[in-house]
């Protein structure tokens, strides 16, 4: 009686450590699954998106070419608009979680006038503060400032340059 009983919890065991093997194999393999997933690409070509908001602000964004790779989009021939911003375009743009960067040609045209050049930008989303890296250029109304380093904080309308030259045209009727 005893040996059957040793014979039954040995047959017992070695199920259990089959079923062990197989359940770590089965985990091995969602594993590798998720790193594929995880490495896996999206490529858009020629693509438009539209987002509205919950107040109805619209952004719309398109690209000649739209790749994601990781948790990262990237584009070339980026461009974008939305009720404040006529256009915004740049040779190449990349957006991670909350980083926007811009490079190549970047041209910001806001409704109001203003348009910024920069071959460089890099714009934070949640703080809402965009910043060039290099030279820029600003014009607006027959006024224009240039300079190196635009750091401009959208929450707090506050903004400044390193060596920033500028120029700024009266309005006509304005004698002072």
């Amino acid at each position: 009686m005893v040996h059957r009983v040793e014979v039954v919890l040995f047959l017992v065991l070695i199920l259990l450590l089959i079923v062990g093997v197989s359940i770590q194999n089965r985990m091995d393999e969602v594993k590798k699954q998720m790193k594929v997933n995880q490495n896996r690409r999206v490529q858009i070509n020629n693509g438009r998106l539209r987002e509205v908001n919950q107040t109805g602000v619209e952004d719309e964004y398109w690209s000649d070419l739209a790749t994601l790779i990781g948790t990262t989009w990237h584009y070339n021939k980026f461009r974008m608009r939305n009720h404040e911003i006529r256009s915004l375009s740049s040779d190449q743009a990349s957006r991670s979680k909350n980083r926007v960067t811009l490079s190549g040609h970047v041209i910001l045209r806001k409704v109001d006038g203003t348009v910024i050049h920069s071959e460089r930008v890099n714009y934070t989303v949640n703080s809402r503060i965009l910043r060039t890296d290099g030279p820029f250029y600003g014009e607006k109304n027959g006024s224009y400032v240039r300079g190196i380093n635009l750091y401009y904080d959208m929450g707090k309308k506050v903004t400044h340059a390193n060596k920033a030259f500028g120029h700024y045209k009266l309005n006509e009727g304005n004698n002072e």
